[in-house]
């Protein structure tokens, strides 16, 4: 498997202490965000330049493999299973990008050009944001004590030359990273993982001031992903916006799914508990409806982990995505 080599000591068979520079610690967590989304093939290379899963529908599903596994604190995340539950945002996470997998998998190739431009820009957006959102998690727990020091310095810019190029080599990168500052922090990234933290310095029998902050992470990270990611590389575009119209009016039809997030593994459930179909009305591109859907969205979900029954059910949908770690 290829594997990242940083230059530490310069004298041959010797020890020295050395401090890490934020750079090289988020070209790792970087690094790992990539590897996870390669094929088992692409991983046995000499290089470290990783090649992705191409296929939008099978990216998508294991993207949301890698967000389950953050929230089950699976061990090839540097999980940590006394702190099941901390990366609250990450569970839900799983079942939108499997949503996104769910839509691409459901378009037809008969659909009309506005519909298409509708699964390029959801292709597009799903990838650069698990990008985005999985970086911080992953320097999260590989080095939480670490984290607040280095949070003001993720730039794609500043990352070590082979992680650098890997990065700018993905598709659309010269026009996605300027807008969401080079995965740099925003305003609510050091709140969210504040959250997190005091989730973990929480005994665990105090669950009542644990619920609080998982609802700060989860709502946190819903601002960030959708004001301060997805708006500024999708919704802000004037053809995407024409297409989303089309798909909205359309929603429901042989070639264009319905909008709803569904808590479980499967496309859609019968269960009404666990589904939030959106209003008849929505507009997407429109910041204030698509939050006002998606905070109800979030309530739905802090509601049903609330319940140890419901909580015990969607988990293990949560496992079932996370098997999808090798899709392609």
């Amino acid at each position: 498997m290829a594997t990242l080599k940083f230059d530490t000591n310069t004298v041959k068979n010797s020890c020295t202490t050395k401090t890490m520079p934020c750079s090289y610690t988020w070209s790792i967590a970087q690094y790992q965000c990539f590897e996870k989304l390669t094929t088992s093939a692409d991983k046995k290379s000499s290089t470290i330049h990783l090649r992705v899963v191409q296929d939008g529908e099978a990216r998508a599903r294991r993207i949301a493999a890698v967000y389950a596994k953050f929230y089950l604190e699976h061990s090839d995340v540097n999980g940590n299973s006394q702190y099941k539950g901390r990366h609250f945002w990450m569970g839900l996470g799983a079942f939108a990008s499997k949503t996104v997998a769910d839509a691409l998998g459901h378009w037809s190739s008969a659909a009309d050009g506005g519909v298409l431009g509708v699964v390029y820009n959801f292709k597009l957006g799903n990838f650069w944001l698990y990008q985005d959102i999985a970086g911080w998690h992953f320097e999260y727990n590989q080095c939480s004590t670490n984290f607040n020091t280095c949070i003001n310095q993720r730039n794609t810019n500043h990352y070590i030359p082979e992680v650098k190029e890997m990065v700018y080599d993905s598709h659309g990168a010269y026009d996605v990273l300027p807008k969401i500052r080079n995965l740099g922090a925003s305003q609510y990234i050091k709140p969210a993982f504040d959250a997190t933290k005091e989730f973990e310095r929480l005994p665990s029998t105090d669950r009542e001031q644990r619920k609080v902050e998982q609802k700060i992470n989860l709502m946190k990270l819903a601002n960030h992903e959708q004001r301060e990611v997805l708006q500024k590389i999708i919704y802000q575009k004037s053809g995407f916006r024409a297409g989303l119209w089309l798909a909205e009016v359309g929603r429901g039809k042989a070639s264009i799914p319905e909008i709803q997030m569904v808590y479980t593994s499967k496309a859609d459930t019968d269960d009404l508990d666990f589904k939030n179909v959106a209003p008849s009305d929505i507009e997407l591109a429109d910041i204030t409806k698509r939050m006002k859907w998606i905070t109800s969205v979030a309530e739905q979900y802090i509601k049903l982990m609330n319940n140890d029954s419901t909580r015990a059910k969607v988990e293990r949908e949560m496992v079932k995505i996370a098997g999808w770690i090798n899709k392609t």
